[in-house]
């Protein structure tokens, strides 16, 4: 299985890129660029609920669909 994905002139790629890179300088081990570039990745990646009183960020988990009031 493959998947074709452009990251060509991404931004939130690049950056991520830059922390392996960086992990990758420092510790010469690929592993370790893996995790801090995916950890980047995915910081960068994370969203915002714009709706809630405080903001949290991830993923929804258990959510549920909404319940009715009554008036």
């Amino acid at each position: 299985m493959s998947a074709d994905i452009d990251t060509e002139d991404d931004a939130i790629d690049a950056a991520a890129r830059a922390v392996g890179g960086q992990a990758f300088a420092a510790t010469k081990s690929g592993s370790i660029a893996s995790i801090a570039f995916a950890g980047e990745l995915a910081r960068l990646r994370s969203w915002v609920d714009p709706f809630s009183p405080t903001p949290k960020t991830g993923t929804l988990v258990g959510g549920g669909p909404p319940t009715e009031t009554e008036e």
